[in-house]
């Protein structure tokens, strides 16, 4: 075999080695890619400040949660965002709730904004705050042995997750507490009511 022949056939084995792995890529490309970059989910505070709005002639202040996704070029599908678990101290006693995955609602969901598949970042709600009322979680439904909102004095830890078709975030552990005042002032209102992120 002369020096031409030799590389005659190492371009016929690259072509082989080409045209399988573009065949590859035809058939299973999402799949590699999921492989090769798969989507991250994250959950985070959107931030500890609360807004005074009105609502129907009542003065809230709403928290929201932000989902990302670190490859925005790899969608997450099917995402939703679960409280999976809740601890209430009121007066001294511990209640643990294992929710399982109750989930929050999207911001704007009542006029059919519920993204499921996404690379940028979405809002999501994570609970609000009525004057003279409770602190009540934003899930989209309450289990009948479950409390999801706290009064004056009682301290509630939510352990919080996205969890898509293909992936799943890290948990977000959130700790609420309140001390009963209400206060239309921003710096007041953060020192009344209070939201540490205890592990993301």
């Amino acid at each position: 075999m002369d020096q031409q022949e030799w590389w005659q056939m190492v371009l016929q084995v690259i072509e082989i080695i080409l045209g399988a792995i573009l065949a590859i890529l035809a058939i299973w490309g999402d799949r590699v890619r999921h492989w090769c970059t798969p989507p991250k989910l994250k959950v985070s505070l959107r931030s500890r400040a609360t807004k005074v709005e009105v609502i129907s002639e009542q003065k809230t202040r709403y928290l929201h949660l932000v989902v990302s996704n670190s490859n925005p070029w790899n969608h997450a599908t099917g995402v939703k965002v679960f409280v999976t678990k809740i601890e209430r101290t009121d007066a001294g006693s511990i209640d643990v709730y294992d929710t399982g995955s109750i989930p929050l609602k999207w911001q704007f969901s009542a006029y059919g904004m519920n993204p499921t598949s996404f690379g940028p970042p979405r809002i999501c709600n994570l609970g609000c705050l009525v004057e003279g009322g409770v602190f009540q979680l934003a899930t989209e439904f309450v289990p009948a042995s479950c409390k999801t909102s706290i009064v004056a004095g009682v301290t509630m830890t939510v352990h919080i997750k996205a969890i898509a078709d293909n992936v799943e975030s890290p948990a977000l552990i959130l700790k609420l507490s309140w001390d009963g005042t209400w206060s239309d002032d921003d710096a007041v209102m953060s020192t009344s009511f209070s939201v540490d992120v205890i592990d993301q």
